[in-house]
C-alpha cells in the first residue's frame, strides 16, 4: 500500500515543495517512478532515444565550439592532396633534386667538368620516380602458357609486368606503404567514440524523508527520494579533434609520406632489375641459339676435314696422326656444342621465370637484328642523376629522417585537443536527461625518461649515414653509367670487327686447304685456320646481343624503362 500511494505521487503533474531546516526540495526530484515500464525491449528504447540524441548534438549552441575546434584544425590544410594524397607534395623536381645533391655534396658534384657547367635540366618526362598502375592480371585462359608463336622482346617486358612474382610483390608493399600513410593521416582526424548499456536491478533505490511531525502539512505523506531506477540505460558519445598547434602531427605525416615515395623508388628500381632480367635471358637467349649454330658449322667442317684426312690416310698422303688430331678436334667440337645447348635450355628457363610462363614452356624467341641507339656521356648522366631510382629512395629517406627529427623536435611542446561530448540517461531521474558539452585539454610529455632525447640522436645518426651512402651512391653510379655505355661501344666495335675478320677468316681457310691438297700444309694448319674462324663466328653472333645486354643496364642506371630501348635506328643485315 505504501509502495502504490508513492507511485501515484511521483504520477502527479504540479509541482509542490517539502522543508526540513530552511531547505526546499523541489517534487521533480522528489519523483520516485521510472517513466517507462520496465518490460520495455532495449532495441526500442534506442529507436526512441536516438533521434532525440543526434538532434542535441546538432542542435546549437551546444556543438557550436566542437565545430569551431574542427574549423580551426582543418583550416590549415591549405593543400588538400598534401593531406590526401599517400605522396604528399613532396615530389622533387629535377631542378629541386640536383640543388638538393649539390647542397649534400659540394658544389663541384661527381660528374664531369662539361656536366658541371651545363644548366639545370628540364624535369623528365618520368617526373623523377616512374611509377605506373599495376596492369591487371589476365585470366589463366589468356595467359600464354605453353607458346608456339615466337615471342618478341616487347610482349615478354609487357607479361612481366603481371607475371613477375618480385614486381608484383613490390607493389604489394607500395600499398603497404599507402596503408600506412592513411594510419598517420588519421592522427589529424577526429576520433569519435560511443559507448552504452542497459542495467537491471532487483528494486529502485529510495531515500524517505524523516520529517518530525509539524512541519509537513496535514495530510501530506512522508515524501520518497528516488535515487536510482531498478533498470535504466546510458548512451554516451565523444568527438575529440586534436589541435596541432606545434605541427608536430604534420611533420609526423610528411615523414610517412616521404617513406611512401621511397617505397615507389624501390618498387621502381625492382622493377627495372626485373625488366633487365627479362632483356638479358632474351637476348642470352638468342647468342646461345647463334653459338649453337656457329658449334654446328664448325662441327659440319671438322667432320669433313675427317673424311678428307681418312682418304689420305687410305692412299698414304697423309699419316694416322694428323687423323686422330682432327677426330679429337671434332669431339672437342660436339662437347662444347652439348654445352651450348645446355645454355640454351638454361636461359630458356630463365626467360619463362622472369615473364612468368612454364619453367618447361619452349618459348621461341624473334632474333634482334639493330644497333641499339647509345645517347652522349653528358645526356646518360644527366638522366642518371634526375631519375636514376636508389637516388630517389635515399633522397625521400633523408626527407623521412628530417621530418621525423622536426617530429620528434616538436613533440617537446603541449599537445591540445578539443571537442564535444554528449551523454543520455534514461531513467528519468534527471532534467535534461540529454546533456551535451565540449571540452579543450591538453596533454604534456616533459621528457623526463629521456627517451626523445636518444630518439633524436638516433635520428641525426641516421642522416648521417644516408649522406654517406648517397655520397658513395653517386661515384658509383658515375662510375656504372660510364662503363655500362664504354661497354656498349666496345661491343659494337668488336661487331664490326668481326664482320670484316670472318671473311678474312674463311680466306684464310681456302688458302689452307689449297695448300693442304698441294701438300704445302697439314691437318694441324687446317684446325688452327678452322679454330679461328670459329672464334670469329662466335664474335659476330654474340657482340650484337651484348650490346643490347650493355645498353639495357645503362638504361636501368638512367631509371627509365628498359622498353625503351628496344629498337635502334640502323638496321644490321642478317
Amino acid at each position: 500500500m505504501k509502495r502504490s500511494a508513492s507511485r501515484s505521487k511521483r504520477e502527479r503533474s504540479h509541482r509542490s515543495t517539502v522543508s526540513r531546516k530552511d531547505c526546499c526540495v523541489p517534487a521533480s526530484v522528489v519523483r520516485s517512478t521510472v517513466e517507462r515500464s520496465r518490460t520495455s525491449k532495449t532495441a526500442d528504447l534506442v529507436r526512441e532515444l536516438w533521434p532525440s540524441v543526434v538532434r542535441s548534438i546538432l542542435e546549437p549552441p551546444r556543438c557550436r565550439a566542437a565545430f569551431l575546434l574542427l574549423g580551426l584544425g582543418l583550416s590549415g590544410c591549405s593543400a588538400i592532396r598534401s593531406f590526401s594524397s599517400p605522396e604528399g607534395t613532396g615530389e622533387r623536381s629535377s631542378a629541386e633534386r640536383k640543388s638538393e645533391l649539390a647542397e649534400l655534396t659540394g658544389p663541384s658534384g661527381f660528374w664531369t667538368a662539361s656536366q658541371k657547367r651545363e644548366a639545370v635540366p628540364k624535369e623528365s618526362a618520368s617526373g623523377g620516380v616512374a611509377t605506373e598502375q599495376p596492369a591487371p592480371t589476365p585470366k589463366e585462359s589468356e595467359r600464354p602458357g605453353l607458346r608456339l608463336s615466337p615471342l618478341d622482346l616487347a610482349t615478354a617486358l609487357d607479361l612481366a609486368a603481371t607475371g613477375n612474382r618480385r614486381i608484383a610483390a613490390t607493389r604489394a608493399e607500395v600499398r603497404a606503404a599507402a596503408a600506412g600513410v592513411a594510419v598517420v593521416r588519421g592522427t589529424l582526424l577526429p576520433k569519435t567514440t560511443a559507448s552504452g548499456r542497459y542495467d537491471w536491478y532487483s528494486s529502485d533505490q529510495q531515500v524517505v524523508a524523516d520529517f518530525p511531525p509539524g512541519i509537513l502539512p496535514p495530510g501530506v505523506p512522508q515524501p520518497e527520494i528516488m535515487i536510482q531506477a531498478a533498470d535504466f540505460g546510458l548512451l554516451n558519445s565523444r568527438l575529440a579533434l586534436p589541435i596541432d598547434l606545434s605541427g608536430e602531427l604534420w611533420a609526423t605525416l610528411r615523414a610517412a609520406q616521404a617513406g611512401y615515395r621511397g617505397a615507389k623508388a624501390q618498387a621502381w628500381a625492382t622493377t627495372l632489375e626485373q625488366q633487365l632480367a627479362v632483356l638479358r635471358a632474351y637476348y642470352g637467349l638468342l647468342e646461345a641459339e647463334q653459338l649453337v649454330a656457329v658449334s654446328d658449322q664448325t662441327i659440319e667442317s671438322y667432320a669433313e676435314q675427317l673424311r678428307q684426312a681418312r682418304l689420305r690416310v687410305g692412299i698414304g698422303r697423309t699419316t694416322r696422326n694428323e687423323m686422330l688430331i682432327v677426330e679429337v678436334a671434332l669431339a672437342e667440337a660436339e662437347q662444347e656444342r652439348l654445352r651450348r645447348r645446355l645454355a640454351v635450355k638454361e636461359l630458356r628457363r630463365r626467360l619463362n621465370e622472369a615473364v612468368g610462363l612454364e619453367i618447361s614452356s619452349p618459348t621461341p624467341v624473334v632474333d634482334v637484328r639493330v644497333f641499339p641507339d647509345l645517347p652522349p656521356v653528358e645526356e646518360a648522366l644527366r638522366l642518371a642523376q634526375s631519375n636514376n631510382p636508389l637516388l630517389t629512395a635515399l633522397l625521400e629517406d633523408r626527407t623521412r629522417l628530417l621530418e621525423t627529427e622536426t617530429a620528434l623536435q616538436r613533440s617537446r611542446l603541449p599537445r591540445f585537443s578539443g571537442g564535444a561530448q554528449a551523454a543520455y540517461n534514461s531513467s528519468g531521474l534527471f532534467e535534461p536527461d540529454l546533456l551535451g558539452g565540449g571540452f579543450v585539454g591538453l596533454e604534456w610529455d616533459l621528457g623526463t625518461d629521456l627517451q626523445r632525447e636518444s630518439r633524436i640522436a638516433e635520428v641525426r645518426a641516421q642522416l648521417e649515414r644516408v649522406r654517406l651512402v648517397l655520397e658513395g651512391e653517386l661515384r658509383a653510379l658515375e662510375a656504372g653509367v660510364l662503363r655500362a655505355r664504354e661497354a656498349v661501344e666496345e661491343r659494337l666495335a668488336a661487331y664490326r670487327t668481326a664482320e670484316v675478320a670472318v671473311g678474312q677468316a674463311e680466306e684464310n681457310l681456302r688458302i689452307r686447304s689449297r695448300q693442304l691438297e698441294a701438300g704445302r700444309a697439314d691437318s694441324e694448319d687446317i684446325l688452327i685456320a678452322e679454330s679461328l674462324l670459329s672464334r670469329q663466328r662466335a664474335v659476330l653472333a654474340t657482340a650484337l646481343y651484348a650490346a643490347h645486354i650493355r645498353r639495357g643496364e645503362l638504361q636501368r642506371l638512367i631509371g627509365l624503362p628498359i622498353d625503351g630501348v628496344l629498337s635502334g635506328p640502323n638496321e644490321v643485315k642478317p
